[in-house]
């Protein structure tokens, strides 16, 4: 790859702008204020924990920009125009042309499931970043079979883990992904590696207990006993009963429907024209985007409460379906031509 690459410049500063120009000025509702407040006092968030949040929160807390919510709000869109920029990479990764990445990068930052968490505080963003980052370390390992590469997506599997628990729905997407190009890898050969690797980001979570011990002003009352503590880190308090009443059912399944059909047309148009005309080319990826997306969605459906909204749930589905839109810009751009 060049040392430059213009259009993964324009995705960056594009949505970057994009983000700048609608960013937060202060706390948004719902957990943005618990997110930020736990983070910058040295405390413990909603139960989930989200260690690698709370220490990169208080990283940015400290640049001199704006006030303490806007550097929180900062980083979500900082790390959602480096998603974007990922899946640009990831769209080269399967031979995409650079205008269909440069499309797809775009469109994907600015579907409303994204936008709307580039712009407050709050995990979802880094959550989108590392899902993509894992993705595209997996596509390269593929296509150039090195065991530090496949070491390096072990250990962004593991930051993810560590920054949200419950990206832990996309393993059997990564699993599916690895399983269906065994034939170019040899991770196997040295698997402690690849373990050690992933583990490591894990130990962040040594900052819950950590947190507890020293009394903080904000600490969700986070028991120091290990049952409490390991509830606390499995978002235990959230994890009621599934909702299988009936109209528990009806409720949650049109909040995700509502999603998606809000979406523009041409949007959802065009990510149907790429599943169309490129899915058979790029069928590992379609499975792989599939399984992506309804591993979201049954978490969000029995997992999420429709009155808070399902739009966190569905970041990383949302960026994954702008390559799609990339896609049937690649058709529309092949069968027009000369543009």
């Amino acid at each position: 790859m060049k040392a430059f690459d213009s259009g993964l410049a324009i995705v960056f500063f594009l949505t970057l702008g994009a983000y700048h120009m609608t960013l937060c000025p202060t706390v948004y509702a719902g957990d943005s204020g618990d997110f930020i407040t736990a983070s910058y006092t040295f405390g413990i968030s909603q139960p989930g924990g989200y260690p690698i949040y709370m220490i990169l929160g208080r990283v940015f807390s400290l640049l001199p920009l704006g006030s303490v919510a806007y550097r929180y709000n900062l980083m979500s869109a900082l790390f959602s125009s480096l998603a974007s920029c990922i899946l640009y990479l990831i769209g080269r990764e399967l031979r995409l042309s650079k205008r269909a990445c440069v499309g797809a990068g775009i469109i994907s930052g600015i579907s409303r499931p994204v936008w709307g968490h580039a712009t407050i505080a709050g995990p979802d963003a880094l959550g989108g970043f590392f899902t993509l980052l894992v993705t595209w370390l997996l596509l390269k390992y593929f296509k150039e079979p090195k065991k530090r590469i496949f070491s390096m997506a072990s250990a962004a599997f593991g930051f993810s883990l560590a920054n949200d628990v419950s990206s832990m729905v996309h393993l059997p997407a990564f699993a599916y992904l690895i399983w269906a190009n065994r034939k170019k890898q040899m991770w196997h050969e040295d698997i402690s590696m690849h373990i050690r690797a992933f583990f490591a980001p894990l130990a962040l979570y040594a900052y819950i207990p950590l947190a507890a011990n020293a009394g903080p002003a904000y600490g969700w009352g986070v028991s120091d006993t290990a049952a409490g503590m390991f509830r606390h880190v499995i978002a235990g308090f959230h994890r009621g009963a599934a909702h299988l009443s009936f109209d528990g059912i009806s409720l949650n399944f049109g909040v995700l429907a509502g999603i998606f059909t809000k979406q523009h047309p041409l949007y959802l148009g065009l990510v149907i024209l790429g599943l169309y005309g490129l899915g058979k080319r790029l069928s590992v990826f379609f499975w792989f985007t599939a399984i992506a997306v309804l591993s979201d969605m049954a978490y969000a459906f029995f997992v999420g409460d429709a009155a808070f909204g399902f739009e966190s749930y569905v970041v990383s589905s949302f960026l994954l379906l702008g390559l799609w839109f990339g896609a049937g810009l690649e058709v529309i751009l092949y069968y027009v031509g000369g543009l």
